[in-house]
């Protein structure tokens, strides 16, 4: 229905204006029946919680310094994954008689199974492969191979337990306070790992350092995106992951050029401490605020949104401080499981997030025993990674997340079934590698989309953590599979193909609320209130009119008459 400017009386309909920042000098709040139209242009009342993104310039140097910042933090949890597979790999060995002179090599098996009096072994330290770690360090190259695979798993069962019981306080105290003692936490386990005596200690140190790795990466990423205007999020997103594929990338690097086992975990150490002593700078994240009703805390969070990005201060209150805003309409969702489309979408998710996933770290771990050089084959994965989020991003605009989910998990059953017939020809198994690892990542990385895509977004944040938990769950053997089966690859085969099949059955959930996507220019509304803003720059004017039974929102253009305004003051 088309609504002309005439239409509407003021007199009989209550205005709230909203959005566009003030000029210098004008009121915060007017009577809008008594102002002329230049004076309507430049007046904000109140505004929402992106609006004040777009009132400081949220565009600029403050989300685009946070986005880093925290990319950086969840990189954090990477260093001290990541490192594992180089921290477990065995060394290349030496072994001589009594009756020989002569250094030779031998096998891991020859050494453990050979008790002959007069045999000796060594580390063969000339050897590229052979890296200062735990296994070097603490003797542990004839314990049971399942012992070390625990080393990994234990990390993944912290990781559920941590999402499972403590990210809850983040919603309860504040991203703040959580994320500085997950970091404070990290601090101490990570000095502990220089001075680790027994796997028994590893064992410990894992355990603890993956339950707080889950509520440091989960926090960092939530301070990630509520810290930056809805424009900034995809971008960041894709910041965020190629941050995790370049730490990959450097700890290849940097076994390759050291072979020094600690140092990873000393620039850990030195990185936590860095982002430590930020954070005590770094304010309570403003949707955190905004959701709790803190707006003393909000107004000063963006006053240094504002002063970083040389803006101008946000001098309006933001709409719910003196009304509340009634969420969804004020309607009663109903449980998540109690439509079918819901369940059976919520399956096939929690299904590819387990493949995704469990092939993910099984080629993560797996890269010490694949053919060829082993910082080649690791570096390989890092690129991978980083190719698959870029084209993820690219793919977006023409590709349905299912057509997404299909294709690359059909391309990751194609490339296993490749790898088992040319996996000796060490020139060919880093391209192999390649194509395998960029097909799980970009089905990873669609996994966090396909839950946007395939849920209302009163489900998502229940969504969102029973896919984690479960997958988490499924990683938990990745490290012991890699370490008891021969051929682990054989499990991503069945498992990815399993996946491209069951992808099939996703189908898009109707969203039942209504939402408003702001355009450049423009700032959201609030449903339920009745607000009128002017985009002063493009003339463009919203109106939201209260006293009807249905919601109307016009965006319509208007054209300045500044003789017909002076003769309505004047009738006035």
């Amino acid at each position: 229905m088309e609504v002309k400017k005439k239409e509407i009386n003021n007199s009989e309909k209550k205005i709230m204006l909203k959005g566009r920042k003030k000029k210098k000098g004008s009121s915060s709040e007017r009577d809008v029946n008594t102002t002329s139209s230049s004076e309507r242009k430049s007046i904000v009342t109140s505004v929402t919680l992106d609006g004040a993104f777009d009132y400081v310039k949220g565009n600029g140097t403050a989300p685009l310094f946070f986005g880093i910042f925290f990319a950086v933090s969840c990189g954090l949890n990477a260093l001290s994954l990541y490192q594992i597979p180089f921290m477990t790999k065995m060394p290349d060995f030496e072994c001589r008689n009594s009756s020989s002179a002569n250094w030779e090599a031998c096998t891991v098996e020859t050494v453990c199974a050979n008790t002959q009096e007069g045999f000796e072994t060594r580390y063969d330290w000339s050897s590229e492969t052979t890296i200062d770690n735990w296994i070097t360090r603490l003797g542990l190259e004839c314990v049971d191979s399942s012992k070390i695979g625990i080393i990994g798993s234990l990390f993944f069962l912290g990781f559920v337990l941590g999402a499972g019981f403590l990210l809850r306080l983040a919603d309860i105290k504040g991203r703040k306070p959580i994320l500085m003692a997950s970091l404070i936490v990290s601090l101490f386990f990570g000095v502990g790992y220089l001075f680790v005596q027994n796997i028994y200690h590893i064992y410990i140190l894992t355990f603890i350092n993956g339950i707080v790795g889950s509520v440091r990466i989960s926090c960092s990423y939530m301070y990630e995106m509520e810290m930056i205007p809805e424009s900034m999020k995809k971008n960041i997103n894709l910041l965020s992951g190629t941050m995790d594929s370049l730490c990959v990338i450097f700890i290849a690097f940097f076994y390759y050029c050291t072979r020094y086992g600690n140092g990873i975990l000393q620039i850990y150490i030195v990185f936590t401490v860095i982002v430590l002593v930020i954070m005590t700078q770094i304010p309570e994240t403003p949707r955190f605020l905004y959701s709790t009703k803190q707006w003393d805390r909000l107004h000063k969070c963006f006053d240094l949104f504002a002063k970083m990005n040389r803006g101008n201060a946000l001098t309006v209150k933001f709409d719910q401080e003196d009304h509340e805003v009634e969420d969804e309409n004020g309607k009663i969702r109903p449980p998540l499981c109690e439509d079918r489309r819901r369940v059976i979408n919520l399956i096939a998710m929690v299904f590819n997030w387990c493949v995704c996933s469990f092939s993910f770290y099984v080629l993560g771990f797996f890269v010490k025993y694949f053919k060829g050089n082993m910082y080649t084959n690791a570096c390989i994965m890092g690129i991978a990674d980083v190719l698959a989020n870029v084209t993820l991003r690219a793919a977006q605009q023409c590709l349905s997340t299912k057509k997404g989910f299909v294709i690359s998990f059909s391309w990751v059953f194609l490339f296993t079934i490749i790898y088992f017939f040319i996996q000796d020809e060490v020139s060919l198994v880093p391209i192999i590698v390649l194509c395998m690892r960029f097909g799980v990542t970009f089905a990873f990385s669609s996994s966090y989309f396909g839950n946007q895509e395939y849920f209302e977004s009163h489900y998502l944040s229940t969504v969102f953590g029973i896919c984690n938990v479960f997958a988490r769950s499924s990683t938990i053997f990745a490290p012991i599979v890699v370490e008891m089966i021969p051929q682990p690859i054989v499990l991503i085969t069945i498992f990815t193909l399993a996946s491209a099949i069951t992808s099939t059955v996703l189908k898009r959930q109707t969203e039942g609320s209504f939402q408003t996507s702001g355009k450049k220019g423009n700032i959201p509304f609030v449903e339920g209130s009745a607000v009128e803003g002017r985009d002063v720059d493009s003339g463009l004017e919203q109106r939201e009119v209260e006293g009807i039974d249905e919601v109307r929102k016009e965006v319509f253009l208007l054209e300045d008459d500044d003789e017909e305004d002076q003769s309505n003051n004047a009738g006035k």
